[in-house]
């Protein structure tokens, strides 16, 4: 006969190794085996010094709480899982299109020039843009005049700031905007084609590869064309 107040130990081994499911580590309770072993709490109390509602209500409110966190991490888990899957078929649709993305690189296959775009965060006196070599040598500058705000595109025809053709290449181009004096840079963007898909795994990011760019979040693109 089990001692008052402990569980005996038949139970305390069906509720440690159920049979006909998998090993339970220590600190695993189903649900099942928390009421099992409430009720054989409550069985084999002593009835000298029963249980307070108190301790009661704080096992259960304690179990509630631990399975409902488990239960929100599932789900969350859940959905984490569709948006990528989701995100994953979106990406690989854009493969051969034409993206705009935040860049300072600019390739210059040569022939027509190439087209370069800005976001002005507000209406400016001026605009003014610097093409310059990997090393930092200016090669040509631009002057765009007021510009509102808002998107704006240019072209570069190739020629540097004395007419001359500029070798093909890869460029660094940065652009600011001028009021009252004052500058402030002006991020720079360009159109490249999706060469191929990295889908993001273990929650990671789907990655573009974009032509003359490199490896790009998809989060950044800005507008598919």
């Amino acid at each position: 006969m089990s001692e008052i107040g402990k569980i005996p130990d038949n139970i305390l081994q069906s509720l440690q190794a159920p049979a006909g499911s998998e090993q339970k580590t220590d600190n695993d309770l189903s649900k099942d085996a928390f009421m099992t072993l409430m009720l054989a709490q409550l069985k084999n109390q002593n009835p000298m010094e029963p249980m307070t509602n108190g301790e009661f209500l704080t096992q259960i409110a304690q179990f509630n709480s631990a399975n409902g966190i488990s239960d929100l991490q599932e789900s969350f888990a859940a959905f984490a899982g569709s948006m990528q899957s989701q995100q994953a078929l979106q990406a690989a649709t854009m493969v051969g299109r034409e993206v705009v993305v935040p860049s300072e690189r600019l390739h210059l296959d040569g022939g027509n020039g190439v087209t370069a775009h800005l976001e002005i965060p507000a209406a400016s006196e001026r605009v003014s843009v610097e093409i310059a070599t990997p090393q930092g040598n200016v090669l040509r500058r631009l002057d765009l005049g007021s510009q509102p705000p808002g998107m704006t595109s240019f072209t570069w025809d190739g020629l540097d700031d004395r007419g001359n053709p500029v070798n093909p290449g890869t460029f660094v181009v940065s652009a600011s905007s001028s009021n009252q004096g004052e500058s402030t840079a002006v991020r720079m963007m360009v159109t490249a084609t999706v060469e191929s898909v990295m889908l993001g795994r273990n929650g990671g990011a789907t990655v573009l590869n974009l032509q003359n760019v490199g490896p790009t979040p998809l989060t950044q693109v800005i507008e598919v064309r």
